[in-house]
């Protein structure tokens, strides 16, 4: 009896262990799947038998959403910022479940240098955006972003779109924080014109970045008809900040193709075409070469100009060979148009208010298509063209600029060095390679060895990959009860190019508070015009400007065309540490008739509060 008993109870046990057994293999096979965030990417492995994956996202408020996925990467949007929660899943054809992931935490930062938005994939630096927004009820403020990369990226093969345009500038900062992108390639030009790493920018800052890249452009190149503005980190940037950035690799822009209209092409090795603004602490190697009707080509811009802030170049050093060719010419009056000009540091530098502590090697050639173009219009050397001719009395700083002594010309137009004579020195290949030939007369060097620039053995100076001075920082909390929903926001004004105006009335509350380069005063100091007219502004609304130890301001707007704005800067005026802070101001100008200013610039905190019509909160 026991015996049949022991039977029948192994008899139960063997049918209940196979019952069971495809239930635990079912079960261990629902985690098994792999997913990670690989910067702003969720990756997994593939899963046989998947016939898609069921990306779910969990946000912060417990809400959240579903997304069929049919490959092996999704990319987190740029949303709220905050911390979420991915977990992947995969199904079969009849929508069984077959496998799915563990929780994968993600964070997406503020955009602020604090907690930035990490950029660490190829995906995620395809993916940025121009601007960011944040939603508060009603209200939309648009903030200064801060992108960092926090690994090497590798763009081989992949078909990149320059970063901004003209119609959507990027205006954020991007910090390489040490790292390198390597391997983007240009070979087709976009309808914009403006081709480089990052297309357009205005009132950026990109900086800590090294950079490998190439752009070759041929008659299959799509290149539109117009201005073609080329650089292999930015192709037009306007009123930007680049400091602490290399960059390698080659040009050579329809250098194949023969072209007989006018349009113009501005090509550099780092930036294209700058206006305003300045480059730092920078060095390019690399070749050039360029063929347009008209042709400004550098080593490190192509062509440069702006008054206010003036552009500058500071500590700069370019190993480069740049020729231009240019084809212009006038069928019908048979006047020859054609221009080019190249420089082993600046095809054409129209405007600058500095230009100091410099190293140029290489050679520097201009040509034309048509013969019997005039001579003064294909310059090259040093600089293809300054702002005057006569160097004696240009108008351009021109300070400890050395160069190679085989290059033809300092200026391609012109010869002699005038009053610039005790400024620049052509050196041998020997000298250049020595220290003691940046000397001067007064015991300094020609080049900062302290902070900037290091003196190997046997060797040509080189960049120490340091940073210039960083402007201090600013918290601006905005508040607001205008649509019936308070808010505030916390974010950081740094890493601005000068001068720089934060609109902070009520009109910018309801269309975006931040970096518009569209709202800068005409004049400082006398006759100050506000250029930005909004005709849904109410009379009466009020902005309230608080700090520490300075007393409250409020400010009723009483014309929708009148506005009060921030202003903050750095006048980096010299290649030292030294730079000129110009601090914050309020400025009213509420009133034209009578513009106020109010210095901030003893604070660190600054509260911006938007009150309803007649609130005095």
């Amino acid at each position: 009896m026991r015996k049949k008993l022991f039977i029948i109870l192994l008899i139960i046990t063997f049918i209940l262990s196979a019952a069971l057994l495809p239930a635990c293999n079912e079960q261990e096979e629902t985690v098994v799947l792999s997913a990670r965030m690989e910067g702003a990417a969720l990756k997994w492995n593939a899963v046989d038998g998947a016939s898609y994956y069921l990306v779910k996202c969990i946000l912060e408020d417990g809400l959240g959403y579903s997304v069929k996925v049919y490959d092996t990467t999704y990319i987190a949007p740029y949303t709220t910022p905050g911390d979420y929660l991915f977990t992947v899943s995969a199904l079969n054809e009849s929508g069984d479940l077959i496998a799915t992931s563990a929780d994968v935490p993600y964070h997406l930062g503020t955009g602020i240098a604090a907690d930035a938005i990490t950029i660490g994939s190829a995906e995620d630096l395809m993916g940025i955006t121009e601007s960011f927004t944040l939603k508060f009820g009603k209200t939309e403020v648009a903030s200064p972003v801060y992108y960092r990369l926090t690994a090497d990226i590798d763009l081989t093969g992949k078909d990149f779109t320059p970063i901004g345009t003209s119609k959507t500038s990027f205006q954020s900062v991007f910090d390489g924080a040490g790292h390198t992108i390597k391997g983007l390639t240009f070979t087709k030009c976009n309808t914009d014109g403006n081709m480089g790493l990052f297309g357009h920018t205005t009132n950026a800052v990109i900086k800590n970045l090294n950079l490998e890249a190439s752009l070759r452009f041929d008659k299959d190149s799509n290149t539109q008809k117009g201005e073609l503005n080329c650089g292999l980190l930015v192709g037009h940037a306007v009123s930007t900040l680049i400091d602490n950035c290399t960059v390698k690799g080659d040009m050579d822009i329809l250098s194949d193709v023969i072209k007989t209209d006018t349009y113009s092409l501005m090509a550099g090795g780092i930036v294209g075409k700058a206006e305003s603004g300045r480059i730092s602490c920078v060095s390019y190697t690399g070749n050039i070469k360029a063929q347009y009707g008209r042709v400004n080509a550098g080593g490190i811009v192509g062509s440069a100009s702006g008054t206010e802030p003036k552009f500058m170049i500071l500590n700069a050093r370019a190993i480069a060979n740049v020729s231009s060719r240019a084809c212009a010419y006038n069928s019908e009056t048979r006047t020859d148009y054609a221009i080019a000009r190249s420089g082993v540091i600046a095809g054409n530098l129209s405007a600058a208010g500095r230009v100091a502590s410099v190293l140029a090697i290489g050679t520097a050639e201009s040509t034309s298509n048509n013969a019997g173009t005039l001579v003064s219009n294909l310059p090259a050397g040093v600089f293809g063209r300054t702002k005057t001719t006569d160097l004696g009395t240009a108008g351009i700083p021109l300070y400890n600029v050395y160069y190679s002594d085989n290059i033809a010309k300092f200026i391609g137009t012109g010869t002699p060095l005038g009053s610039y004579a005790k400024f620049v020195y052509p050196l041998s290949d020997e000298q250049m390679k020595a220290k003691y030939s940046y000397a001067l007369e007064d015991g300094r060097y020609g080049l900062n060895f302290e902070d900037y620039w290091d003196m190997p053995d046997d060797d040509y100076p080189t960049l120490k990959g340091t940073a210039m001075k960083e402007q201090p920082s600013l918290t601006l909390t905005v508040h607001s009860d205008i649509d019936g929903h308070a808010f505030h926001y916390d974010f950081l004004l740094e890493d601005v190019m000068a001068p720089t105006y934060f609109d902070v009335s009520a009109g910018a509350l309801m269309h975006s508070l931040g970096y518009s380069l569209d709202k800068l005063l005409d004049s400082i100091g006398t006759g100050i015009t506000a250029v930005y007219t909004d005709d849904e502004i109410a009379q009466g609304v009020s902005v309230k400007v608080s700090a520490n130890g300075i007393e409250d301001r409020i400010l009723t707007t009483t014309k929708a065309s009148l506005h009060c704005y921030l202003q903050y800067g750095v006048h980096s005026n010299y290649e030292s540490r030294e730079d000129v802070y110009s601090g914050y101001k309020l400025i009213n100008a509420i009133n034209s008739s009578n513009v106020g200013f109010y210095d901030y610039t003893t604070v660190d905190h600054i509260t911006i509060t938007f009150l309803p019509a007649g609130g005095t909160k």
